[in-house]
């Protein structure tokens, strides 16, 4: 899934120096922006954006809704980036667990560094999430550990999007007593629908070639980077995608309305778009 809403495209990447009056406290400028935030004194949040108020309560329903459709995750795996340490904590209290944090689930390096002109922000310490209340399991290993350096080389997309299907591959094949929840980005929900050819669901049938050759023609269809305005909208905040290896054929296959969509009025859903 992707995490909820972030503050700083909401009101601006200024917000903070509008609307601070400390680490922690804040005179809100919009209503949903929080008012008080318990995070660590030295998070980057210019860099690394927290949630917004319905960024919070969204990931809340969809504790809501998994536990009403009775789906218990088995371990909650985030992305180091705040918002996605916010969706996840939300859920995991929800639910009454915890969460683990994958630092290779982090967006392709290059859209921070702009290839080596920037450095990556400095994300949360598991120590620093625990000292902030998030309901962290400091005794998980990652799959990857301590790979930021690793990102913040990456000088193309490729090499993110490689970095992110690797991961999700590994962490879905590792054995588990029930369901894997990753709480990520965009581009992490994208390259979950490439695995799971979720794209097959809606394409015309015209197009369709023999079912041996089904899957090489999607791939030609299916364009692998996207650009992130382009992922933002096809994978809005909060969206869900759920997948489910196919032991016979040994592969995994898209889950379509697992959980029920999140709306707001008749403009905005959580639904992801997968129309080519």
């Amino acid at each position: 899934m992707r995490a909820g809403e972030r503050i700083d495209r909401v009101v601006g990447k200024k917000w903070i120096q509008i609307q601070s009056k400390g680490y922690d406290k804040f005179t809100p400028v919009d209503g949903n922006l929080p008012t008080r935030v318990h995070w660590h004194k030295d998070a980057q949040l210019e860099e690394d954006s927290p949630l917004t108020t319905l960024g919070r309560h969204s990931a809340v329903l969809l504790a809501r809704a998994l536990y009403m459709r009775e789906i218990r995750p088995a371990l909650i795996v985030s992305s180091p980036a705040l918002r996605a340490i916010q969706t996840a904590d939300a859920i995991a209290k929800f639910l009454h667990t915890t969460f683990a944090v994958e630092e290779g689930l982090c967006e392709p390096g290059c859209w921070y560094t702009q290839c080596g002109k920037f450095a990556l922000p400095r994300f949360l310490k598991a120590n620093e999430m625990r000292s902030c209340n998030f309901s962290i399991n400091l005794n998980y290993t990652p799959v990857v550990p301590s790979c930021l350096d690793k990102v913040e080389m990456e000088r193309d997309e490729e090499q993110g999007y490689d970095r992110i299907e690797d991961l999700l591959l590994d962490l879905c094949a590792r054995p588990r007593a029930g369901p894997l929840l990753v709480v990520g980005h965009a581009v992490t929900v994208h390259t979950a629908a490439i695995i799971c050819d979720a794209f097959s669901s809606v394409l015309n049938p015209t197009l369709a070639l023999e079912e041996q050759e089904g899957s090489e023609k999607r791939c030609e269809q299916v364009q692998r980077c996207l650009p992130p305005v382009e992922l933002g909208a096809r994978y809005p905040y909060a969206c869900v995608i759920a997948m489910a290896l196919n032991e016979d054929v040994g592969q995994y296959e898209y889950i379509p309305s697992l959980l029920p969509p999140l709306s707001f009025g008749d403009n905005y859903s959580n639904r992801i778009v997968l129309t080519i």
